[in-house]
């Protein structure tokens, strides 16, 4: 999952006020620590409280094809169905977390058959 998960993130970029990359997140957590405990350790100080949302949130707006979008926007569209089908076909739990005002930390997370996390972490501006 681990090399799966790298080829899907690299070069994707999520799109806010600023552009941000999209990273992979794996960890070997065994099912001792919850997915919004593992969100809790990994947010910056001061990000406020999580929220708690279905994935799909996270990537409806990024997987549907726009009567505007350029080739490169196409292609970022089948990459972000990729990416989605991944984690869906792969991880169970697949929930979207969000923490934040402006500066939003959001991570895509689940569980792999072993209880492990993985998933996706960006940021995103919001004003």
């Amino acid at each position: 999952m681990r090399k799966k998960l790298e080829a899907a993130c690299r070069g994707l970029v999520y799109i806010s006020e600023t552009d941000r990359s999209i990273s992979p997140v794996l960890e070997a957590a065994g099912g001792e620590t919850t997915l919004t405990e593992f969100v809790s350790r990994n947010l910056p100080v001061g990000s406020g409280s999580i929220k708690e949302k279905p994935s799909s949130l996270f990537f409806d707006r990024l997987t549907v094809d726009r009567d505007w979008h350029s080739a490169d926007d196409k292609k970022m569209v089948r990459r972000f169905r990729r990416l989605e089908s991944l984690l869906m076909d792969n991880l169970a739990e697949v929930t979207m977390f969000r923490a934040g005002r402006v500066q939003i930390e959001i991570f895509v997370l689940g569980r792999d058959d072993e209880r492990n996390i993985a998933g996706v972490r960006t940021s995103a501006v919001e004003t």
